[in-house]
C-alpha cells in the first residue's frame, strides 16, 4: 500500500469518527488487524504495522518546505485578508520570493497541501 493509500484510508477512520458514524466492516477490521500487530508485538511501530513508508530526507525536505509554503499563505490571508492576499499569481511570486521559489511551485505546493486537509468536508480555507 502505497502512503497516499494509508492516508486516504486514515482521512476516512477521521471522517466516519467525526460524523460518530459507525466505520464500514472492512475499514474496522484494516483498522483492528493493524492495531493488534503493535499491541501483539509482531511490530514495533504503527508506522511499521500500517505499511508507513519512511521518506528520504530529500522527500521530507520538499515536503517540509511545502507545508511552509502553504501555512505562509494561509496564514496571511488569514491575518490579513483574502482581497490583500489573492489566489493569483502576484501572491504565489510574493510567497516564491521568500522561499527562493518560482511562483508555479509554490501555486502547486499551496494547492497540494490544501487538498490534503480537506477532510469528510471540513475544510481550513482561507
Amino acid at each position: 500500500m502505497s502512503n497516499e493509500d494509508l492516508e486516504e484510508k486514515l482521512k476516512d477512520v477521521i471522517a466516519y469518527v467525526s460524523a460518530k458514524e459507525s466505520l464500514p466492516d472492512e475499514l474496522a477490521k484494516w483498522l483492528i488487524d493493524n492495531f493488534l500487530k503493535v499491541t501483539g508485538r509482531k511490530v514495533s511501530t504503527m508506522d511499521e504495522a500500517f505499511g508507513y513508508k519512511e521518506l528520504s530526507d530529500s522527500q521530507l525536505k520538499i515536503n517540509n518546505i511545502g507545508k511552509d509554503v502553504w501555512f505562509e499563505l494561509y496564514s496571511l490571508r488569514r491575518t490579513e485578508g483574502k482581497k490583500k492576499w489573492p489566489l493569483d499569481e502576484g501572491t504565489f511570486e510574493t510567497i516564491g520570493k521568500k522561499f527562493n521559489l518560482k511562483s508555479g511551485t509554490v501555486k502547486d505546493y499551496y494547492y497540494h497541501y490544501q487538498s490534503r486537509l480537506n477532510i469528510s468536508g471540513v475544510s481550513v480555507k482561507y
